[in-house]
């Protein structure tokens, strides 16, 4: 409770320019969806996690943060289709350091298909995971990233230093309302980071400098094993499983 509330206050002071999602100071807050206004687009974003690491909420504090429950899930997408034009989930779930997609992550990304969700963005498994676009059955499209992985970490096992970045292009057809997603990008990013002379920062993995490739700390510990070329093909690897899963 007293770490949501310090983070809470923390945002609140340091960038109140900032949305926040997920977590809330109060249940007439938590009753909010979060609307943005993106030029012509209004964006309403909702957040879930799957649990608190074996923690529990105070029962009269529930509203401190979205726990996943279907049918309230359900009814805060219809809602979020009501405020805005285009509706994005961020999902905290899936088998921490498994890039495949586990079960419980697809169960929720077809409850959001077929609420008519437009973008699914999911974090939790520490690693990156593939991205796809589903067709459900009215014929409406969603754009998934199944997990953005980390972005800033000092993780010690080679995938976790790997995150990615969501680009994406949204387009609304003034006279129809339509809405299109004619460009999406997956950008691969790598984290270094040096323990023993305190310095860390993320990189573009194309613009990641060669003269850090030894002075990365994971390297030290796995010079046979860290290179660009590890990262460049796993990403290479992510990419195409998303294509097999399109398919």
């Amino acid at each position: 409770t007293k770490s949501i509330e310090y983070t809470l206050d923390w945002w609140e002071q340091a960038h109140p320019e900032t949305e926040i999602l997920g977590i809330h100071k109060s249940a007439e807050e938590a009753e909010n969806i979060s609307v943005i206004q993106c030029k012509n687009l209004k964006i309403a974003m909702v957040n879930y996690t799957y649990s608190f690491n074996g923690m529990e909420l105070p029962k009269e504090k529930e509203y401190l943060a979205d726990l996943f429950d279907e049918e309230k899930a359900r009814k805060d997408i219809q809602k979020a289709k009501e405020l805005a034009d285009v509706v994005m989930v961020v999902m905290h779930v899936g088998d921490e350091y498994v890039q495949e997609v586990d079960e419980q992550t697809r169960n929720w990304t077809e409850i959001f298909l077929e609420e008519g969700v437009d973008i699914v963005i999911g974090s939790h498994p520490h690693v990156i995971r593939p991205m796809e676009t589903l067709t459900g059955e009215d014929g409406h499209k969603m754009l998934v990233y199944y997990s953005l992985g980390n972005f800033v970490s000092t993780q010690n096992d080679l995938p976790c230093l790997l995150g990615g970045m969501a680009k994406i292009t949204v387009q609304k057809d003034l006279e129809s309302g339509e809405i299109r997603i004619p460009n999406h990008e997956y950008i691969p990013l790598l984290m270094y980071y040096d323990r023993e002379n305190p310095k860390a920062t993320v990189y573009k993995l194309e613009d990641y400098p060669a003269d850090l490739v030894e002075k990365h700390s994971v390297y030290k510990k796995n010079p046979r094993e860290f290179s660009l070329e590890y990262y460049q093909n796993l990403f290479k690897k992510i990419e195409e499983q998303g294509n097999k899963d399109a398919i």
